[in-house]
């Protein structure tokens, strides 16, 4: 039943928001949100009496996990900007009792920081180095997990022609799962 496992992850992606703030002074402002992921899969199995069983709500197919975000963007001056954003991971004991997969990082609550990063505005050229969202032509950030990838790199983006973005990047590593994993599968990865 492809439809119920979409219909599933969809509603808990849709509602997965549990809350947003934002508020701050003349030149910082601090936002955030919280999430809860929750997915089953229906597939199939066969029990020891020789009965075909789902498994569409079992803990074992079964992927679960909460997450925080919390940003701070300083403008520094008209055109010099900062942000720092410190992500943070916990099942809530989920894998206990209710699901045995998780989406990011393992079963260990785990925090860091996913973007520490500075731009700089000079004309129709920007300039961004540090660890950061992305969003080039060749690599991006992905945002369908619990968390999204970001990466240390460095990047240049120019509109000085018409209907026209240049874009060059240095691009490092990446926040991938195994910076934050902890024990226990995952089901996922960024």
């Amino acid at each position: 039943m492809k439809l119920v496992k979409f219909s599933v992850l969809a509603a808990a992606l849709i509602g997965s928001s549990a809350f947003g703030f934002e508020f701050g002074f003349e030149n910082i402002k601090m936002s955030g949100d919280a999430k809860l992921y929750y997915s089953t899969d229906d597939s199939k199995f066969i029990d020891g009496s020789g009965t075909e069983q789902s498994d569409l709500f079992k803990q074992e197919s079964s992927a679960g996990q909460a997450s925080i975000r919390v940003s701070l963007d300083a403008d520094i001056s008209e055109t010099t900007k900062a942000r720092v954003t410190l992500y943070g991971i916990s099942t809530l004991g989920l894998e206990q009792t209710v699901v045995s997969n998780v989406w990011e990082g393992g079963t260990n609550a785990n925090a860091w920081f996913g973007e520490a990063y500075m731009s700089h505005k000079m004309g129709e050229t920007t300039g961004q180095i540090g660890r950061m969202e992305l969003d080039t032509p060749l690599i991006f950030t992905e945002r369908w997990s619990i968390v999204p990838n970001t990466f240390e790199a460095a990047v240049l983006v120019n509109q000085d022609i018409p209907d026209t973005t240049l874009v060059g990047a240095y691009v490092g590593s990446s926040n991938g799962a195994g910076l934050v994993k902890g024990t226990g599968g995952t089901f996922g990865g960024v």
